[in-house]
């Protein structure tokens, strides 16, 4: 059984060629402000401070409580817009977060993976901008996103050499941001549309730009993200990924992930460990650290 530790180290070379897709969560938040529970690095926080009444399994189905509650409380306008609204106030709550930890010196993110040697993209499913703007020069502004590009899967931040990829939005565009189980339905179309792009494009031998297509080709570093039946998209990517080399295993690249010491679960099928022993996840980081500051 490979672990992350093993294969950076024995293809170090190789990974500079065929690099890194991260697969980045809150958890690149929770390592930053240790135990101090905001809305950059809890889903439920968030949707608590948006009104939420009752904590449910599904964040996605809880978000859709939240819609419905206001809009039938405030019946003048339809659950469209007062969705918008709730989209909007979470993207002032996050930014006022985003803002207040940038200030905050003591706050320090573990922004050394982000190692363009080894590293070509950043799935990122946070809606801040954090990650991006710690890497970036002082007062670079970050484009919004067109409306056309919401559906689209090759609009990204590129920074330092690394492309940043927000397949849930951020707040930039708060009406792009999907919190919900209609907007999560809308993506598995467009990530189906992208997947036979992606095979019209492996026949003519053309190389993939947007994130699914990286995360097809690409070894994978998920790190920070429990990765929830909640994340329906990036399933859905993982599990086309995996068909695509069901019959040539050998020519597929591997994913590991941060497993810290939690419980066995089903995905475990699917990623390998950061390393052969048992560690916490502020081991994990440390050791995450450390291979990419190298």
């Amino acid at each position: 059984m490979i672990n992350f530790v093993d294969y950076f180290k024995k293809n170090k070379k190789e990974l500079q060629k065929n690099k890194l897709v991260i697969i980045l969560g809150s958890g690149f938040h929770k390592q930053a402000f240790k135990c101090d529970e905001n809305v950059l690095n809890s889903w439920s926080y968030l949707l608590k401070k948006l009104g939420s009444k009752q904590k449910l399994q599904s964040s996605l189905v809880e978000f859709e409580q939240i819609v419905y509650n206001t809009t039938f409380v405030n019946s003048e306008k339809v659950a469209k817009e007062r969705e918008l609204t709730l989209l909007k106030t979470a993207a002032n709550l996050l930014e006022k977060e985003q803002l207040k930890s940038l200030k905050n010196k003591s706050i320090k993110h573990p922004v050394e993976i982000f190692n363009k040697n080894y590293v070509s993209d950043v799935i990122n499913l946070n809606f801040d901008l954090i990650a991006e703007t710690l890497l970036s020069p002082p007062n670079q502004k970050f484009k919004k996103r067109k409306k056309i590009e919401y559906l689209n899967l090759e609009a990204c931040h590129t920074v330092n050499g690394i492309n940043f990829w927000h397949p849930h939005g951020d707040i930039l565009s708060p009406e792009q941001m999907s919190m919900g189980l209609r907007d999560y339905g809308k993506h598995i179309q467009k990530i189906e549309e992208s997947r036979v792009k992606f095979k019209e494009k492996e026949r003519k031998k053309i190389l993939p730009t947007d994130w699914f297509g990286k995360l097809i080709t690409h070894p994978i570093l998920i790190i920070g993200a429990d990765l929830s039946q909640n994340e329906w998209d990036i399933w859905y990517a993982l599990i086309s990924r995996q068909r695509n080399f069901a019959r040539y295993k050998q020519f597929e690249s591997p994913i590991f992930k941060m497993k810290g010491n939690c419980i066995k679960s089903d995905s475990d099928i699917l990623f390998h460990g950061i390393s052969n022993r048992m560690l916490s996840y502020e081991e994990e980081w440390k050791i995450l650290i450390e291979l990419f500051s190298k």
